[in-house]
């Protein structure tokens, strides 16, 4: 009783704001505008068997699997990285709209139930952020999305055994090969993740999938034998 009528003195104080077009949403007890959702850019076509990507083209991979060599062995995102999710995305990270994962890691869970129950993973392991970026922004989004999913899917989160020791520049402010050399060597493994066999890494966003690798390159060396990966958004194919 106590923490529902803390809840709604919160939602009085700060009420909850849609992820998609930031305004005040109406509805009671809605965590987005059901109007937005709707329009949502949820991936239905063809998608890459690999990386989840949505493919234009036939066949089971897309362009960037074809032709490179990933250590991850699947992956699923839920959105196409359009406009409107950059937009999204950009406000949970860098404009305190820390609620919004709460959202991303829902909308992840009904669409992704069924695959994660077939990986049959032993722990979720967010992507990890600089301590300096931490303190920047007072929180990583990868272990906000990755709690929910916790909860959601009664899989056992670690956020204690990857760190990222290497302080790296925005992905997004480079070009590929840039992006495979900013995150070489960015990540410190504890010895207890050998105690895994498959891990789920869990991430915002997924362009040309160089973090995601780095770390699953990282477990393959610990005798990780299966790594996956959830990501709210993902980049087109071709």
């Amino acid at each position: 009783m106590l923490i529902n009528i803390w809840e709604k003195i919160l939602n009085y104080l700060y009420p909850r704001r849609c992820p998609i077009c930031h305004n005040i949403v109406i509805d009671k007890g809605a965590i987005a505008c059901p109007a937005c959702v709707v329009k949502l850019p949820i991936i239905k076509e063809a998608r890459c068997k690999k990386c989840s990507k949505p493919m234009e083209h036939e066949g089971e991979y897309c362009f960037d699997c074809q032709h490179k060599k990933h250590y991850f062995d699947e992956g699923y995102a839920s959105l196409l990285y359009d406009e409107r999710m950059q937009r999204s995305i950009a406000y949970f990270k860098n404009h305190g709209r820390r609620e919004y994962g709460e959202f991303y890691a829902k909308l992840l869970m009904r669409s992704a139930y069924r695959i994660v129950n077939r990986w049959q993973v032993d722990i979720l392991l967010p992507v990890p952020i600089h301590r300096a970026r931490t303190n920047a922004r007072g929180y990583n989004q990868a272990e906000v999305i990755g709690h929910v999913l916790s909860k959601g899917l009664s899989i056992p989160i670690r956020t204690d055994i990857i760190k990222r020791v290497k302080n790296t520049k925005a992905q997004k402010e480079l070009d590929i090969s840039e992006r495979k050399k900013n995150v070489g060597g960015a990540f410190a493994l504890s010895e207890e993740v050998s105690n895994y066999k498959r891990i789920l890494i869990i991430d915002d966003i997924y362009t040309t999938g160089s973090t995601i690798d780095e770390i699953a390159r990282e477990l393959r060396k610990r005798g990780v034998e299966k790594v996956y990966f959830l990501t709210v958004c993902i980049g087109g194919g071709f």
